[in-house]
């Protein structure tokens, strides 16, 4: 999900929330890269990432990763399940304990089994006195330190206030809630929300943040645009999962009837689960609220639509009743009391009227053309321009990527006036400065869907174009 955030955006001064690496999580994270869990192996700090595999390239047939792999393909465990696994943990000494303060909780039980659980921590602790894998954490602090004191400049900026004014927790919810955010470079462009209830009626609620990129030093950077959303994203399972399960009896039959009809799409981002993909659509339209209450400048339509591509087919209801209720505190006090209206809309939702809403939609889109056509050949080779035309006048920004052929064929940009592109005074023309060799095969695409027309519709869908230069 991706917000246009104003840089200048104000911080919050009652913020006491900070970013931190956590060993358990790297822990975590390390075996099930080696496990060669996909979602672990997508880190997008290059530096970061060598340095973990020459380290513990000896260790790829440890048992714990072994253990790891037979987890993976037996009982599902990976994306958010070995984070919260890693959460469950304590120190005592050198050596993880399961803490016996966390309470028992459904949603965790769900994903690990007591037997696989138990067997797996007696690995762990092998697996980290054997790699000396604190020697290998402890390398790693300036990388660390980096990543923590760029991510607390965002998470400075987030009013942690709203979660209490939107969700409206109990008073006891209210009192015993605390936040963390832990930062995990191993989890690549994978984010997840976990939430840790304690015997002691407290609960702590995380955002597992692994969004980092590596600014032209190598050093962990994030921005604004991505992070923020990202964050509240996580913070916002903490409640939206918990709220879906405890009436999950009242919404079952109608996510049941959603999610037949995008059990596809869903399972490509790993929802295949109707109460998942209603955790998601909840969450979803928990940030899109957020985000119009702070940042009303957003065009609210171009966020409905970012999660509607993405086949949250509910999204625009959720966002419209959730608006409504905010409205009407009165009638709905927390929100306890508004979970039977969500289970109204999914209910009557209707395929039929979506589908013709999305079609009145496209006739607003953008059509999209470039002057260099798919499959065509003898194109000048130098310094010239790839030139993006749109049958509407588009909000400023570039959407370019790799093409079919992938990253060795994308072209080379250049700058001129310190920027790689240039919009027409009309924002119909897109201008991107390329510098193309001679006689050589070239593939990029262009992100349709990325771009915004003036009145927040989307562009036309993605556009695939490989080329072959003459002289």
């Amino acid at each position: 999900m991706l917000f246009a955030v104003a840089c200048f955006v104000s911080s919050f001064a009652q913020n006491r929330v900070s970013a931190k690496i956590d060993e358990r999580t790297e822990l975590l994270s390390v075996i099930f890269r080696l496990a060669g869990n996909t979602e672990y192996n997508r880190c997008m700090m290059p530096s970061f990432a060598r340095a973990t595999d020459i380290y513990f390239a000896d260790y790829k047939e440890h048992k714990a990763v072994l253990f790891a792999q037979k987890l993976a393909l037996e009982e599902g465990i990976g994306f958010d399940a070995p984070m919260s696994f890693a959460l469950h943990l304590k120190w005592d000494q050198d050596t993880l304990t399961l803490n016996p303060d966390i309470a028992e909780n459904e949603e965790y039980r769900d994903r690990w089994k007591q037997k696989s659980e138990e067997q797996f921590l007696r690995l762990i602790n092998q697996f980290y006195r054997e790699t000396r894998f604190h020697d290998f954490f402890l390398a790693q602090q300036e990388t660390y330190l980096q990543a923590e004191n760029a991510m607390q400049e965002i998470l400075n900026k987030i009013d942690f206030k709203w979660f209490e004014t939107f969700f409206v927790p109990t008073d006891i919810e209210k009192n015993n809630n605390s936040y963390n955010l832990v930062i995990s470079i191993l989890n690549g462009p994978c984010n997840y929300g976990a939430q840790l209830p304690f015997n002691d009626g407290t609960r702590t609620m995380f955002s597992i943040m692994g969004c980092c990129d590596a600014d032209e030093n190598g050093l962990p950077s994030y921005t604004i645009e991505s992070v923020l959303p990202t964050i509240i994203h996580e913070f916002c399972h903490s409640y939206c999962n918990p709220l879906n399960m405890k009436y999950w009896d009242m919404m079952r039959p109608g996510a049941e009837r959603v999610f037949k009809k995008v059990r596809e799409e869903m399972s490509r981002q790993a929802y295949g689960h109707p109460l998942i993909m209603l955790n998601e659509t909840f969450v979803r339209s928990s940030v899109i609220c957020y985000m119009m209450a702070h940042y009303p400048e957003i065009s609210l339509k171009s966020l409905i639509q970012d999660e509607e591509t993405n086949y949250f087919v509910l999204t625009q209801d959720y966002v419209e009743a959730l608006q409504t209720m905010e409205k009407s505190r009165e009638q709905y006090p927390d929100m306890h009391s508004f979970m039977p209206k969500l289970a109204e809309i999914i209910k009557y939702f209707s395929f039929r009227e979506f589908h013709k809403k999305q079609r009145n939609e496209l006739k607003n889109c953008a059509k999209i053309t470039c002057n260099i056509h798919d499959g065509q050949k003898n194109v000048p080779a130098g310094e010239t321009e790839i030139i993006i035309s749109f049958s509407k006048p588009m909000r400023p920004g570039i959407a370019l990527g790799y093409g079919k052929m992938g990253a060795k064929f994308y072209p080379e940009l250049i700058k001129k006036e310190d920027s790689n592109y240039q919009w027409s005074e009309n924002r119909q023309e897109l201008h991107i400065f390329v510098k193309l060799k001679p006689h050589t095969q070239y593939s990029f695409s262009i992100l349709g869907i990325l771009y915004y027309t003036e009145d927040g519709y989307k562009g036309i869908g993605i556009h695939y174009i490989d080329f072959t230069t003459g002289n």
